[in-house]
C-alpha cells in the first residue's frame, strides 16, 4: 500500500521545483493591529497539510521566534503585519511602498501570484494555484502565529 502516498509527495515535489522559479496591488488600509487575525489552528486537518505544503517555502523563509531571517524574511507572526516590516530584511521596493497588512485576503492574493499582487516582488515563488492548497498553507502560519505585543 506505500504505491498509494506518491500523488501526495508528487504534489508536494512539484510546489518545491516551482519554488526555483519566477517574477510579483492593491493594499489593504489600517494598522496592523486592526487587520484580520486568524483564529487559532491547531496542528491536524488544514494545519497539518499545510505544514506539509509549507516545505517548499523553507528553501527560503523561516518561521519560528527569533528565526533569522534567511533568503526570504521570516514569517513569525506574519497576520496583521505590516509588509515590508520585518527587522533586517531587504525587502523590494514594491513591497516597500504597497501600504499593505498582511490579512488573510492579502495572503491568499499574495500566495496566489505574487507577482501579480506585488510587481517587483523579490519573492521568486509562482504561486499556489489550487484554493484548498493555498488555504491550508494560511492555516499552517495561522497556527504559528503568536499574540504580537
Amino acid at each position: 500500500m506505500r504505491h498509494q502516498a506518491w500523488p501526495a509527495l508528487a504534489t508536494t515535489l512539484a510546489f518545491g521545483v516551482s519554488a526555483c522559479n519566477a517574477p510579483a496591488g492593491d493594499a489593504d488600509q489600517g494598522s496592523p493591529r486592526s487587520a484580520e487575525r486568524p483564529a487559532a489552528v491547531t496542528a491536524s486537518g488544514p494545519a497539518k497539510i499545510g505544514a506539509t505544503l509549507f516545505l517548499q517555502c523553507r528553501a527560503c523563509h523561516t518561521i519560528g521566534d527569533g528565526d533569522a531571517n534567511g533568503i526570504g524574511p521570516n514569517l513569525h507572526n506574519v497576520f496583521g503585519a505590516k509588509a515590508a516590516s520585518h527587522a533586517g530584511y531587504d525587502y523590494s521596493k514594491g513591497l516597500k511602498s504597497s501600504g499593505m497588512i498582511w490579512s488573510r485576503a492579502n495572503l491568499d492574493a499574495f500566495l496566489q501570484a505574487p507577482s501579480a499582487k506585488v510587481p517587483g516582488t523579490k519573492m521568486t515563488f509562482q504561486g499556489i494555484v489550487d484554493d484548498k492548497q493555498r488555504a491550508a498553507v494560511i492555516d499552517y502560519l495561522a497556527s504559528v502565529q503568536t499574540e504580537r505585543p
